[in-house]
Formats: C-alpha cells, sequence, structure tokens
C-alpha cells in the first residue's frame, strides 16, 4: 500500500544518504581538514617570519611579498612552502631584511637540494659562513655554489665545510682570505681526512701561528723569508704563500723540512701544513681556481639530483601541499572564526560562579546519561522502561534513569 511504498522510498532515500555520507561528505570533510592542518604550519613558519623581522615594521604587502615566495619555492621545488619558510626564518635571524631573503632563499634551496639535506640546515650554514666574510645577502647564492662545488670536488660534506667554517671563518678574513680561498684550503685538508671541526680548527691553528710568528711581515722557513704581506701591509693569497713554503722547503730532507716547519707551526697546525704539502700548491690552485669558477654549480647539482621518479614525486608532493594551502586559504577565515567563537564560550563559562558551574555540570551529567541509556536499549525500549516505572511507582511520577528518584510530573517535585 501508501505506507509500504512510502517506507521503502524512505529506505532507499536513508540509503543513498548513507552512500552520500561515506563516498562524498567524508572524503570532502577529511581533505579540508588535512588542508587546514597544512596552512595552519605554514602560516605558524610564516608568522615566525614576521615575528623575527618585527623591528622592520613589514607593510602588509611586504608579508605578502614573503608569504607568495615561500609558496612559489613550496610549489616548483622538491621542498614544502613550510619549509621554505622556516628557512627564511633562519636568514631572518641573520639579520637580513624581506627584500634581501626573498633574493637568498632560491639559492639556498638549490644547495639543500643538492646537498640532500634539510633546507633550514643548509640555511643556517649559508648564513652563519657569510656574516664573517662580510659577504651581502644577495650573494647567497654565490655561497651555496662554493659549498655545492666543495662537496662535489673535495672529501667533505656541505655540513661539514659549514661545521669548520664555525672555528676557521673569522681568522681566515682577518687574514685576507675569501669564502672561496677558506673553501679551497678547507677542500685540500678534507682530501686528507682532516675536515669538519677538526679541519675547522686546525686551519685557524695554522694562519694563527703564521701571524704570531710573522717578524716585518715574513715567516722565516729555515733560511728562507716567506712573505704574508704585500708592500701595503694586505696579505698575500693564502695559495701564493702554501707555494712559497712548499720552494723553501723542496730542498730540504723531511727532518730538515720538519724542523724548519716547526718552529713556526705547533703541534695543532704542523699537521695540516704538512697535509697540505703533500698535495703540492698544484692541487691548492686548483681548488681555488675551481671555487671562483663554480657559478651555477648549486642549481646544475640540484637540477642533476632531482632528474628522476623520486624528484618527480617530490615536486608533485609539494605542489599538492601549495593546492592544500590555497583551500587553506579559504577555509581558515571560518574555521578561525569557530574556534575564536568556542574560546569565548569558554571564557564566559569560566567567569561564572562555581553555583552555576556545578548546576550546569549536573544537567549536563543527566543528559548524558539519558543519551547513554537511549543508546544502549534503544529509543523504543527506553521509552517503554521509563512508562512502566511511571506505572509501577506513581500515576503522575517517573523514576530518574541519574539517581533513582521520582519526578513529579505535575509539581516537578523528586522524592525517594
Amino acid at each position: 500500500g501508501v505506507a509500504g511504498a512510502l517506507g521503502s522510498i524512505g529506505a532507499a532515500a536513508e540509503t543513498a544518504g548513507r552512500a552520500l555520507t561515506l563516498g562524498v561528505t567524508a572524503p570532502l570533510m577529511t581533505a579540508a581538514g588535512a588542508a587546514i592542518q597544512t596552512g595552519m604550519q605554514f602560516d605558524a613558519s610564516m608568522s615566525n617570519v614576521y615575528g623575527l623581522m618585527s623591528s622592520l615594521n613589514l607593510s602588509q604587502a611586504q608579508m605578502d611579498a614573503l608569504r607568495d615566495t615561500a609558496r612559489e619555492m613550496g610549489a616548483t621545488t622538491k621542498f614544502s612552502a613550510s619549509e621554505a619558510a622556516d628557512a627564511m626564518g633562519y636568514m631572518a635571524l641573520a639579520g637580513w631584511d624581506d627584500a634581501q631573503v626573498i633574493a637568498g632563499i632560491p639559492g639556498v634551496l638549490n644547495l639543500a637540494a643538492a646537498a640532500n639535506m634539510d633546507l633550514a640546515k643548509a640555511s643556517d650554514i649559508v648564513t652563519d659562513t657569510m656574516t664573517p666574510f662580510g659577504m651581502a645577502a644577495e650573494r647567497a647564492g654565490e655561497a651555496a655554489d662554493v659549498f655545492a662545488y666543495a662537496q662535489a670536488n673535495s672529501n667533505t660534506t656541505v655540513e661539514a665545510l659549514g661545521e669548520a667554517m664555525k672555528y676557521a671563518a673569522p681568522t681566515a678574513d682577518a687574514f685576507g682570505m675569501t669564502l672561496q680561498d677558506t673553501a679551497a684550503a678547507m677542500g685540500v685538508l678534507a682530501n686528507a681526512g682532516i675536515k669538519g671541526s677538526q679541519g675547522g680548527t686546525t686551519l685557524n691553528a695554522m694562519l694563527r701561528d703564521m701571524k704570531n710568528n710573522a717578524k716585518n711581515g715574513a715567516i722565516a722557513i729555515g733560511k728562507t723569508k716567506v712573505a704574508l704581506t704585500n708592500a701595503d701591509g694586505s696579505y698575500r693569497s693564502y695559495a701564493a704563500i702554501i707555494r712559497d713554503i712548499d720552494k723553501a722547503t723542496s730542498s730540504m730532507t723531511a727532518s730538515q723540512r720538519d724542523a724548519a716547519l716547526g718552529a713556526i707551526f705547533g703541534d695543532e697546525s704542523l699537521k695540516g701544513i704538512l697535509a697540505t704539502l703533500k698535495q703540492g700548491p698544484d692541487a691548492l690552485d686548483a681548488m681555488t681556481e675551481g671555487m671562483y669558477a663554480c657559478g651555477g654549480a648549486a642549481e646544475d647539482m640540484a637540477a642533476t639530483m632531482g632528474d628522476n621518479l623520486k624528484g618527480d614525486l617530490a615536486i608533485l608532493e609539494s605542489g599538492a601541499q601549495d593546492m592544500a594551502i590555497a583551500l587553506s586559504d579559504w577555509l581558515m577565515p571560518a574555521a578561525r572564526g569557530v574556534v575564536q567563537g568556542i574560546t569565548n564560550m569558554i571564557g564566559k563559562f569560566n567567569a561564572l560562579d562555581d553555583g552555576t558551574k556545578n548546576a550546569i555540570f549536573r544537567i549536563g551529567a543527566m543528559a548524558a546519561a539519558l543519551a547513554l541509556r537511549a543508546f544502549l536499549e534503544g529509543p523504543a525500549t527506553a521509552v517503554e522502561r521509563a512508562r512502566r516505572e511511571a506505572g509501577a511507582d506513581e500515576p503522575h511520577s517517573v523514576r530518574c534513569p541519574v539517581c533513582g528518584g521520582r519526578l513529579m510530573k505535575r509539581t516537578g517535585v523528586s522524592k525517594k
């Protein structure tokens, strides 16, 4: 009959609704949640950048430019927008302004990709190394190329070279050396197994001992004077000094060479000068020339290392994350409104007196108990039980499912 037909229609509608929920609504809600989570993490990273640059009083346009750059890096490289934002944070810590960060971030990304290392770590290494050499932020790409070339052409890594630079860079700069000169010296030491922090302390000791033992701008290697400075007082190149030391010791026996070098270099630095002379000045010259001619090394290495399916998938994942951020930007105002509304409600509740709070807790407990009872017994059973209890006790009462007392229908009075 009509009732049966309506029942069938209702059942079909219920089935269709359930299928729609499972097949469409639930996946959409999951995607929305994931997008908000991605966007929330990205916004938190960008807020950190803005906070570190707070002294610059960035305009909304400047903040938008930083955010857009981070998203562009995330959409077009193997790194996510959040990772790019974290790298920007390290640049901001180094005192870079918004324009410098935007100019420097591509080179750092290339270095991180070429070295297959954490992006924030690569940013930290580059900025920490550039500072003692007085390199402007716009030269971040140049610094990245030097690190990439050193890793590819000597027995060291970007991270190990960065660690070495912590110990040697300030002294090397004072000795008139550039980042390229220092990286070449480190590369030669690394090829002899002296690398990382050991390489940095060794080079630092070599430069220190030469300066401390110089007289009138020169050191005495046996009977030969090796000039450290030019006529104008500026330092000669490190490679030129090493070549002159090599010439001064070339006709000596091993014991004579060690004695002559030991008069200038202490125990810590002696092993460094011996390792450098062992490879020869030509090796140092070649390494130095390579460092000065390595423009584009980081970008080329990054492209080569990413030219495979794994690299394609990494870029695909980054692009998907950028899409999630775009969806999050659309959803975020509503999500923040809900969160702020709930926070406001909680604040109002916390401001209530204890008596009111306890009354609300009791009402909530009763409601929860009724809901649980209905869930466990089923709505029909719960109603029937309530009717039986009402009839068994008093005609105009019903037993409370929480305390067991009888609630009077007319008066609302509860009695045990």
